[in-house]
């Protein structure tokens, strides 16, 4: 199974496979047999280091070099977004929201275009099509407010954020 797990994710994400190797060797402990590698990225999640690791059953938040845990299985979560000037994939669930941060945009990118292709459908397009709306700009800033509650930004850079935000009504 240790080999599969790494093919996937040396396909995936070579330059992650590269510094992140023995790390992986701990995927096989939690991945269930039936479980493919959709995406992985790296971030920054509760001041922790972590892979976001999606399957074709469930997210996984793992911390690295510790042994933090968390899943999500496909269908709690209600919106994957990526904010770009964040450098922030966010995960929504209807209890929670997960943000992961100073991930690499284009990994970002391509991990919310994958992941929510594969567990929405064509849903993402109807997304792209929201943010276009002045609505969107108020859904980030509650977002951006949850995530300084949250700890995941300073005061400073929800401030940032926030009036990035603004100028875009």
């Amino acid at each position: 199974m240790m080999e599969n797990i790494q093919y996937q994710i040396r396909k995936i994400n070579p330059d992650l496979f590269s510094w992140a190797q023995s790390e992986m060797s701990n995927f096989s402990d939690f991945l269930m047999e039936s479980e493919n590698i959709i995406h992985i990225i790296d971030g920054i999640y509760d001041y922790n280091a972590v892979f976001l690791l999606s399957t074709n059953q469930r997210l996984i938040l793992k911390g690295i070099g510790t042994d933090f845990i968390d899943v999500i299985p496909h269908e709690k979560i209600t919106l994957i977004n990526y904010l770009e000037p964040q450098e922030m994939v966010s995960v929504y669930t209807d209890d929670k929201v997960f943000g992961i941060g100073k991930v690499d945009e284009m990994m970002a990118s391509q991990f919310n275009k994958k992941v929510n292709t594969f567990i929405f459908g064509n849903r993402e397009d109807i997304a792209e099509e929201e943010n276009d709306h002045e609505e969107s700009v108020f859904v980030l800033l509650e977002q951006l407010g949850k995530l300084r509650q949250g700890g995941i930004l300073t005061e400073e850079e929800f401030s940032s954020q926030k009036k990035k935000l603004l100028e875009k009504l």
